[in-house]
């Protein structure tokens, strides 16, 4: 649980320096807008997800992993932005 939520937290600075860099002035406040729009929904879905889990399997050892998923796609989103941009 340690590792995944240091995970989660060691990405986000990084993550909104990059945003804000890579976007030309006039764009970047819808940008950032439809990015904390998302988040916020998949913050919402992924900590239900984490309640039904959790009631399933009756512990905390399987509800951490729709976190590690995100987690996972959002390194994965970043790499991917950042090949396109040297390209």
């Amino acid at each position: 649980m340690c590792v995944i939520v240091s995970g989660v937290f060691m990405f986000k600075a990084p993550f909104w320096a990059y945003i804000t860099e890579s976007f030309p002035p006039e764009k970047i406040g819808f940008v950032l807008a439809c990015i904390n729009a998302l988040s916020n929904l998949l913050g919402f879905l992924a900590s239900g997800s984490v309640g039904i889990i959790r009631d399933m399997s009756g512990g905390y050892a399987y509800s951490t992993l729709p976190l590690l998923v995100l987690f996972c796609m959002s390194c994965l989103a970043f790499f991917i932005v950042a090949k396109i941009q040297k390209n």
